[in-house]
């Protein structure tokens, strides 16, 4: 009987003008520890199994923002007790080292990461997809393939694609302040991602047509019973051709 948490992630970064020094290029890109983490949206739900694979329920969904060691703390300390599944957009070559590298700066425990699983099946395991499903990896069949931006791919299926924002903007949006406006287009960004891998788990054999349809249902009452308090998932509502599912 599976009985797992799901963890969709995406987060928000700004260059760490601290720590890289001025004379370092504009242009040059910085490894993962110059990156600061301004914003984290999680979206968590529950996998059971089912007659037709399993199924998938939205617990809850948020961007976490605030102070870079108390945001990480907060991560880690729930990643460690959850031991969740995985599920990012490029996260293997960005989002985790960056997690990982700035929670070292900070002295933050990451266990739960390091030491789950076995020789062959863990986070740190390119091919472990049921720990660790970096859906642009896995669907250029882990680089064979030309990889694709998540805006085109949530698109193609009707999902809503980017809200609010890009991420080169983000940079700009930090330096006026704007830090909601970053939230709410990351968390936008997490919800067309959970959409991809409930297609995904279906067009791969994991999940039944009957549990898909019923995962979608289940993504638009969520969005539906909470989009008073957050005027972004009207927006996602509003741009979602629902029909295309």
């Amino acid at each position: 009987m599976i009985d797992k948490t799901l963890i969709v992630l995406d987060i928000e970064t700004v260059k760490d003008t601290d720590l890289l020094t001025e004379d370092w290029p504009e242009d040059k890109w910085p490894p993962p520890i110059g990156w600061k983490v301004v914003a984290a949206g999680i979206l968590i739900a529950q996998l059971d199994n089912t007659s037709g694979g399993m199924s998938i329920k939205i617990q809850d969904a948020q961007c976490v923002q605030g102070e870079e060691a108390d945001l990480l703390n907060r991560f880690w300390s729930y990643f460690n007790k959850a031991i969740p599944r995985l599920v990012t957009w490029n996260g293997r070559t960005f989002d985790l080292p960056v997690l990982q590298h700035r929670a070292f700066k900070h002295a933050i425990e990451m266990p739960g990461y390091f030491q789950s699983g076995d020789k062959w099946s863990n986070y740190q395991h390119r091919y472990s997809e049921d720990w660790h499903c970096d859906l642009m990896d896995v669907m250029s069949t882990y680089g064979a393939s030309t990889r694709t931006q998540m805006d085109l791919m949530a698109t193609s299926m009707g999902l809503p694609g980017k809200i609010g924002g890009h991420g080169s903007e983000v940079q700009a949006m930090f330096d006026e302040g704007e830090i909601d406006r970053i939230c709410n287009y990351c968390e936008c960004d997490v919800l067309n991602l959970y959409g991809l891998y409930i297609r995904w788990c279906h067009v791969t054999g994991k999940m039944s047509k009957a549990d898909h349809d019923a995962a979608f249902e289940n993504f638009k009452g969520y969005l539906e019973d909470h989009k008073e308090s957050k005027e972004h998932y009207v927006e996602f509502l509003d741009k979602w051709d629902y029909s295309s599912n």
